[in-house]
Parts: structure tokens; C-alpha cells; sequence
């Protein structure tokens, strides 16, 4: 992950469906590492984060989830539900 050099905010665009889409359902400013955003379930979402480093290049992460619940009954006391895939990855790992 490179975190020398980058900001640690970023300019964040949730997509419904694919990229290619081009559905935007928000743009937001993230000023820190970490951040959540409700969402309607069983839905695809594409997220994108944009970076700039001290030098002024640009960088894209882009990821997708593609939120729903599964009922589990081992894992609870009583039979629940839980949300998964749920989490996008938006840092940057490697550049040259």
C-alpha cells in the first residue's frame, strides 16, 4: 500500500451497476482512511477513489460489492441474518 506521498483523502463516486454504466449515485470528499455508505441490498455497486500525490498524479482505485444477507442459524444463539460482500477495497498497492 502507498501511503508516503499520497493524501489520505480522496474523491469517492458510487456507481449502481457497472462502471461502464456510467449510473452515479454520488460523489463525495473523504477526508480520512475510512468511510461507509448505506445502501439499498441486492443491488451491484462499482466504487471509485480518487488520489493525488504531493507531485500531482493521479490515481484511480476502483472496486465493486455487491451487497445481500444470508441466513446463518449455526453462528447465533437464535437464527439470523447477516449482510456480506459489503466492503470495498479502495487503497493503492503498487505503483512504479
Amino acid at each position: 500500500m502507498i501511503n508516503e506521498g499520497l493524501s489520505p483523502s480522496a474523491v469517492v463516486r458510487i456507481y449502481e451497476g457497472k462502471l461502464e454504466d456510467n449510473n452515479l449515485l454520488g460523489t463525495y470528499y473523504i477526508p480520512e482512511r475510512s468511510w461507509e455508505k448505506d445502501v439499498t441490498l441486492n443491488k451491484k455497486y462499482t466504487v471509485t477513489a480518487t488520489y493525488i500525490d504531493n507531485h500531482g498524479k493521479t490515481y484511480v482505485a476502483v472496486d465493486s460489492a455487491y451487497p445481500r444477507l444470508r441466513y446463518e442459524k449455526s453462528q447465533c444463539e437464535d437464527a439470523c441474518w447477516y449482510v456480506y460482500d459489503r466492503v470495498v477495497k479502495l487503497a493503492i498497492k503498487y505503483s512504479r
